[in-house]
């Protein structure tokens, strides 16, 4: 039985990894080997023209918009909410469940709904073509201060009892305590938010004018939008080989903070998604 389980383990693994080796792989194809006939599955030849054609834009500039908006916008979120749930779920603030409930109904408000105001509330705020307004407006998540509360709402209130009777202040209580256990619940946080912000295509396209100040996937779609303004002048080929080499690139980042946080994301979702 165990054999059969690992043996399906592995198929599935192949599967799930199969994509992502034809993603790297065909960014060192040229255009000619994506459109040869017959398909060529296994390409005879390689080439660097791809990524080559990425530096001669500012990609390395975009890359560091991207983590410097990703990082500090997720530390931001992470450090914020997990205060807001702490209240909600160990302190005793009038209004507290109305308060709650109120931001939980704000979920029903779909996006895109927002997007007008947003502009304008920025515009107004000075925030507009500047990196900060990829950061502030996604600090405070009804879905991220409702997880921590969760998470939180495990933690025996005997803790913080204790603390109390030692003469414990609200920042101890919060280096010493909260921190800590929370650790897991934070690694997951980090993990989703860094990379939605990483991956957002929609903030940086809405708010950010200034081609030097893109964010990756934003100038991704600008390279490709230039070649192919180019390649319409004569016969137009799609060029496969820019898109994977910028898939790739965006891809990578994902990957390693995936690697270097993995081992507390599981345990953080599945702690912080069932109500103590």
């Amino acid at each position: 039985m165990r054999l059969i389980a690992t043996f399906l383990v592995l198929i599935i693994a192949f599967l799930l990894l199969l994509p992502v080796f034809w993603l790297v792989i065909g960014s060192f194809r040229s255009t000619m080997s994506f459109n040869a006939v017959p398909p060529e599955l296994i390409p005879k030849s390689y080439s660097l023209r791809s990524y080559e054609m990425l530096l001669d834009y500012p990609i390395l500039r975009w890359v560091f918009n991207s983590v410097w908006t990703a990082t500090l916008g997720s530390l931001l979120v992470v450090v914020f909410n997990v205060y807001i749930g702490y209240v909600f779920a160990k302190k005793a603030v009038p209004f507290k469940e109305w308060i709650f409930w109120g931001f939980m109904a704000s979920l029903m408000i779909p996006g895109p709904v927002t997007f007008i105001p947003g502009f304008v509330l920025m515009k107004n705020l000075g925030l507009i073509n500047r990196l900060a307004v990829l950061i502030i407006p996604g600090i405070f998540s009804v879905s991220w201060m409702f997880f921590f509360r969760q998470f939180i709402a495990k933690i025996p209130n005997e803790l913080f009892d204790m603390a109390d009777i030692d003469g414990a202040g609200e920042a101890l209580k919060i280096r010493r305590i909260l921190i800590p256990l929370c650790i897991p619940a934070m690694a997951s946080v980090m993990v989703f938010t860094w990379i939605g912000k990483w991956s957002d295509y929609v903030a940086p396209l809405l708010y950010i004018i200034d081609r030097a100040k893109y964010t990756l996937p934003v100038g991704i779609v600008q390279v490709l939008f230039d070649d192919a303004v180019r390649r319409r002048e004569g016969s137009f080929i799609p060029n496969y080989g820019l898109t994977m080499a910028g898939s790739t690139i965006t891809l990578v980042p994902m990957v390693l903070i995936f690697i270097v946080l993995h081992r507390y994301f599981v345990k953080g979702i599945f702690e912080g998604s069932v109500k103590g």
